[in-house]
């Protein structure tokens, strides 16, 4: 019940209290002490969903666990009117609850869930309406215990659509005058649904919630309910979920069903995030509405235990060759005698020593006579200047390519030829990583304006960088710089000057041999 738990429904309360006395006896009309229910509309969801209380169905593995705890504190979840629309007291201006969970997930498509609640802190001031009396909270913090399965139908984790038929059965282990058990058990069967498309995460879910009343009606109990709820979300972040979950009830009976104030609805706004791969927490809020059970505003916690699935690969039994029968050996056959033997040749003298190889430092198959790079191995070149150098190596605090990087032309637009180039890059960045930073310089000739000129260098350094991101560099070690016709390296006033000096180079800024 929120703050507006309210005209209608305690009005109602309150006339039942009168018929009750009349068919309970007279002598309870002057004072009945009324015995509480389970008020918290908060229920946290099964072990592993990324919700607090929608299901994502996320059933993947097997004997794979999962440990919980979330908090809930509600304010005013029980207030009690009087028949004029005033108010008389909070019976429960505060509730917080501890919520701890422990689930279990088999065979990729079941999952088994226990649940129990405690009321950390509670209170309240007690009041009478039309002679009831109501106690305020009172008793054993302990709540009633939740059991749950929930077997998966179809789809799986992640996929646009997967659904699961489950129930939960509470048992009576709270107590009435904490308003933490209905004091007898309750079942909960639900449907659940979830899906993901993109970035958008979405859940929802409809259920029965068989809550028994009483014969005399001289309680709070909202009996039996249809529930549903809904979530959705986006993933701000790989890790962060960010998004809103409705979940509301409304009586099965047809006096109460779809009416506002027996109807508790409530909207709760939440985030959730990875801390690692096996550990999450959210923080949330929602406020009430009408209905029982419902407070003025509502504020939640989690943190989660669940271990990141990794799928079990199997690998293949090697196949065994199957060998071939040898034949059997012929029968031997008497050979002839063998002719004398000729008189042996004269011995010729053993012919000079060869001269030793040249000498080939890096072991590329080029000598170093002829090896542009003898220190470090490559292929064989027509050009003299880059014959046995590789495609990228690291030398002189530079990262140095063989080829330059090309772009259409007047674009920073890389062609595809040059692919090969960024990609051994890439790797030297990989295998070297105290590289911590790299500053991809862009330079051009003098052709054109020297500011269009610097303009351009800056643009093709930005796109080397991005190919670089791209290609799984973290954007941390990496940096753009471009300096036009700044800097040539060779006579502007030939072709092959300015192709020369038409040019990508790569500085190591933070590492072997860098600027610092």
């Amino acid at each position: 019940m929120s703050i507006s738990y309210v005209k209608s429904y305690l009005h109602a309360v309150c006339a039942a209290v009168v018929a009750c006395a009349l068919t309970c006896g007279s002598a309870h009309a002057q004072s009945t002490t009324t015995s509480g229910f389970a008020i918290d509309r908060f229920e946290p969801a099964g072990g592993g969903s990324e919700w607090f209380s929608l299901e994502s169905l996320d059933f993947r593995g097997h004997l794979r666990p999962a440990a919980g705890l979330s908090a809930d504190l509600a304010l005013d979840p029980v207030v009690i009117y009087d028949r004029a629309g005033n108010k008389v007291t909070s019976l429960v201006s505060h509730q917080a609850t501890l919520h701890a969970d422990v689930a279990l997930v088999l065979w990729s498509r079941l999952r088994l869930d226990v649940n129990a609640p405690a009321v950390v802190w509670h209170d309240g001031t007690a009041g009478m309406v039309g002679g009831m009396s109501y106690e305020p909270p009172s008793g054993q913090p302990l709540g009633d215990i939740r059991l749950g399965v929930d077997v998966r139908l179809l789809g799986k984790a992640r996929d646009a659509i997967t659904v699961a038929l489950g129930g939960q059965v509470f048992l009576p282990t709270g107590h009435q005058g904490a308003f933490t058990s209905d004091g007898s058990a309750r079942l909960w069967p639900r449907l659940s649904v979830a899906g993901e498309a993109g970035l958008f995460v979405w859940a929802a879910r409809v259920g029965y919630h068989y809550r028994p009343t009483y014969k005399c009606g001289c309680d709070l109990t909202p009996g039996s309910e249809v529930t549903g709820g809904l979530a959705v979300g986006v993933r701000a972040l790989p890790t962060m979920l960010v998004g809103a979950e409705l979940y509301a009830a409304t009586p099965a009976t047809s006096a109460g069903f779809a009416k506002p104030v027996a109807s508790p609805i409530e909207l709760l706004m939440g985030v959730h995030l990875a801390v690692s791969p096996d550990w999450s927490v959210g923080v949330g809020a929602a406020p009430g509405t009408d209905g029982p059970g419902s407070p003025s505003w509502r504020f939640v916690a989690s943190v989660q235990y669940y271990p990141a699935f990794t799928p079990r690969v199997v690998a293949p039994a090697p196949a065994v060759p199957t060998l071939p029968v040898p034949a059997p050996p012929p029968k031997p056959r008497r050979a002839p005698a063998p002719p004398a033997p000729p008189p042996p040749p004269p011995v010729p003298p053993p012919p000079p020593p060869p001269p030793p190889p040249p000498p080939d430092r890096d072991g590329d198959g080029i000598v170093d006579s002829e090896d542009a790079c003898p220190d470090t191995a490559g292929p064989r070149n027509e050009d003299p200047a880059r014959s046995g150098c590789p495609v990228a190596r690291i030398e002189n605090g530079q990262i140095r390519i063989r080829e330059q990087v090309k772009f259409k032309t007047d674009s920073a637009v890389i062609l595809k030829e040059s692919n090969y180039i960024l990609s051994s890059v890439v790797k030297l960045l990989v295998e070297n990583p105290e590289i911590k930073k790299l500053r991809v310089e862009g330079h051009t000739d003098t052709q054109g304006k020297p500011k269009y000129n610097k303009k351009l260098s800056e643009r093709r350094a930005a796109s080397v960088v991005k190919w670089l991101v791209k290609a799984g560099i973290s954007r941390r070690r990496l940096k753009s710089a471009g300096f036009g016709q700044e800097r040539p390296l060779a006579n502007n006033q030939t072709e092959d000057g300015r192709k020369e000096n038409r040019r990508v180079e790569f500085h190591i800024v933070d590492g072997p041999g860098g600027e610092r």
